[in-house]
């Protein structure tokens, strides 16, 4: 029934897409209560931020695809993953010490949505 997860590189790479999708999915999530409750934002400044998520991924989508292509397939993941990483991990310490400012949310979830 799992025959494919029996190969080490696929589930190695299945693990880590299934990682990521989940994460993916919260981040909206966790987004919203950092802007309104740790930063007593406005519905306004939750758009902003969640427009910031969605804006680079539409303007730099194509030319990213293109670029992406020409590189090796395994670098580009992997690159990308530990931006991604970088990013939130960035965006959780500035959250829990209670120094994170709206405009550093702002263009940390743009990078993230760009890597």
């Amino acid at each position: 029934m799992f025959g494919a997860l029996r190969e080490r590189r696929f589930r190695l790479l299945w693990l880590g897409q299934a990682t990521s999708t989940l994460g993916d999915g919260l981040v909206p999530v966790a987004l919203a209560f950092a802007v309104i409750q740790t930063l007593d934002g406005s519905p306004t400044e939750l758009g902003i931020v969640l427009a910031a998520q969605t804006l680079p991924l539409v303007v730099f989508v194509l030319a990213g695809g293109v670029w992406a292509d020409r590189l090796p397939r395994q670098m580009v993941m992997l690159v990308s993953d530990v931006i991604r990483c970088v990013v939130q991990a960035t965006i959780a310490v500035l959250l829990l010490s209670g120094h994170a400012q709206l405009w550093e949310l702002v263009v940390l979830v743009a990078i993230d949505r760009k890597s």
